[in-house]
């Protein structure tokens, strides 16, 4: 409530010059949190492309590990078709040997053919 002359009954006399000096103090206030919320919102622009960059990594790093497993069962069939080899190897070292002897006898049957063939 205000008398006829302006004064304020619960906070005293207006005072036009102090009233100007809040003003431009709430305005200082009001722009530095204006300069706040744009510093901020520039900070929430830049979370949102390191966000972006960090799952564009994560489903790398997913589609790498599906690759390495697919390489992991791949090398384990590898590895059951070596070892049935290895097993089988003595087996056919075996035979090896036995066509190498064979070939050695056929090529000293055609020696002594021609041998004689030509005497």
């Amino acid at each position: 409530m205000t008398d006829a002359l302006g004064d304020d009954k619960y906070r005293g006399p207006y005072d036009r010059r102090q009233s100007d000096r809040n003003l431009a103090e709430h305005a200082r206030v009001v722009t530095k949190v204006e300069a706040v919320v744009d510093a901020l919102r520039d900070d929430m622009g830049e979370m949102k492309t390191s966000l972006q960059a960090l799952a564009q990594a994560m489903t790398r790093v997913v589609l790498m590990e599906e690759r390495q497993v697919q390489l992991t069962d791949r090398t384990q069939d590898m590895e059951k078709r070596l070892r049935a080899l290895e097993v089988a190897a003595p087996g056919s070292r075996r035979a090896e040997e036995w066509v190498d002897k064979a070939l050695w006898a056929l090529l000293g049957c055609a020696g002594s053919l021609i041998l004689k063939l030509w005497h």
